[in-house]
């Protein structure tokens, strides 16, 4: 009885963990070579993008309005900053989307861009007038904000 009572917490253990959506990732893998994020409306005539300049670096731009009244930031990123947005854009399901997402019936609208190069992992995604998913698209748009010290990326 005392095996069997083990063995039942033993595999509610195993089993509990793979219900959570936890995400192992080694250190290593965190910091990508390269990094680029784009978002920008033709509506609004605005845009954000964030670009990697090193691995403790990014470089935000932001151009708001008809007058394109610019804000450009270069802003530190420590290794835990990039190992919460690599676990942010694994949970969202990022690394698993397709290259190409366009609404051919809308000209002009909002486009966007995401290209990473990891150790592991490389994409290069294109976005026009449509997203994947709107949850994993606003948890992605959260990631990139949060990388950007929670300036706007939208």
């Amino acid at each position: 009885m005392k095996y069997l009572i083990a063995l039942c917490i033993f595999l509610l253990t195993l089993f509990s963990g793979c219900a959570s959506e936890k995400v192992t990732i080694a250190p290593e893998d965190c910091i990508p070579i390269s990094l680029e994020a784009f978002i920008g409306s033709y509506f609004f005539n605005s845009y954000s993008k964030i670009t990697m300049i090193s691995p403790t670096r990014v470089l935000y731009e932001e151009a708001l309005g008809r007058e394109r009244e610019k804000e450009s930031l270069e802003l530190e990123v420590t290794p835990e900053a990039w190992r919460e947005f690599r676990m942010a854009i694994e949970k969202a399901h990022v690394l698993s989307w397709k290259d190409k997402y366009i609404d051919e019936h809308v000209c002009d609208g909002t486009q966007w861009s995401f290209r990473v190069k990891y150790k592991d992992k490389e994409l290069d995604i294109y976005g026009s007038n449509m997203i994947p998913n709107k949850t994993q698209f606003r948890k992605f748009r959260d990631a990139v904000s949060a990388l950007a010290h929670n300036k706007q990326f939208q």
